[in-house]
């Protein structure tokens, strides 16, 4: 964060082919199992439909996106980008109040000299 300017709250942006989607629909086993345990419904259809102009296959009511990371979580959206490419505004004028529409959380991967922890766990 700091290297970026981020503060918390801020308002980022991924640029398109910056980033990388997950695929909801593939989740680790941990997580499956989580939401197996919470809904035991089953669709049975397959559909093509397109969506802000990408189109999109279905097999059994579940997008097949088989070239897309596992989702790693519950999140409704999850991708991966480098921490360099996401376009961070300071907190003034329009970007002063904080976004109303999701909320964004994100993990630190820290990298540090052979045989010392990384900084992060100092803090």
């Amino acid at each position: 964060m700091t290297d970026t300017q981020m503060t918390g709250c801020s308002w980022v942006e991924a640029p398109a082919q910056k980033y990388q989607l997950r695929d909801s629909t593939k989740k680790s086993d941990d997580v499956k199992k989580s939401i197996n345990q919470k809904s035991n419904h089953s669709v049975n259809s397959s559909t093509t439909s397109t969506t802000n102009g990408y189109s999109s296959v279905t097999k059994n009511g579940v997008n097949d996106h088989s070239t897309l990371l596992t989702s790693q979580t519950r999140c409704q959206i999850e991708f991966d980008i480098a921490w360099d490419a996401l376009i961070v505004h300071s907190p003034e004028g329009q970007w002063s109040n904080i976004a109303p529409l999701r909320v964004l959380s994100f993990d630190i991967e820290c990298a540090s000299r052979k045989g010392l922890l990384s900084f992060f766990y100092y803090c």
